[in-house]
């Protein structure tokens, strides 16, 4: 067979499965745009160049990342805030997965850990460490998990100096909630 008649063999086995596929689903064309009409997802994320000082007063708590903008909402509230209070409200429950990235700076030789919390509960699954070799450094912590959330729930980023205290920098983060449901 000739190149040109091999890809036209394949193209038409290609367009026979798009058939099957949308004839197995009740013949609804709209089928995929209705599944991507009822996706819930929420985005929060924070900027600046110039970073914004983060004090560790306390050994091992865990101070709540703030967030500035939202654009892609769907299924969430996103309540903005600085210091220390952004969040995702959850508007539908499901199954979801999450991702998050936090950059900064810290202190030499400190250890930082960031991860979820869904109203005051954290989630280790989602959480990260990273110790600083060289104070000063800009690193970037991030983080993937699935979680069951429901109505209400309140869902942050936050970051602990695990063993120590003093000041940080906060260069930008982002949270990131896609339904798998």
């Amino acid at each position: 067979m000739e190149q040109g008649a091999i890809l036209g063999t394949i193209g038409l086995f290609c367009v026979l499965i798009i058939i099957l596929i949308v004839s197995f689903m009740g013949g609804e064309e709209n089928t995929y745009i209705t599944i991507a009409q009822n996706a819930t997802y929420g985005e929060m994320y924070y900027h600046n160049h110039t970073g914004t000082t983060l004090n560790f007063a306390v050994d091992s708590f865990y101070y709540t990342l703030w967030f500035t903008e939202a654009e892609h909402l769907s299924g969430f509230t996103f309540n903005a805030g600085n210091p220390y209070n952004s969040n995702l409200t959850v508007d539908v429950g499901g199954l979801y997965l999450v991702n998050w990235q936090a950059s900064g700076s810290g202190q030499n030789n400190h250890e930082y850990y960031t991860t979820v919390f869904v109203n005051e509960t954290d989630f280790e699954e989602c959480e990260t460490h990273h110790k600083m070799s060289t104070g000063g450094d800009i690193i970037t912590q991030h983080g993937t998990c699935t979680l069951n959330l429901t109505v209400g729930d309140r869902v942050t980023v936050r970051t602990a100096d695990i063993g120590d205290t003093g000041d940080g920098v906060y260069y930008s983060g982002g949270l990131y909630i896609t339904s798998i449901h």
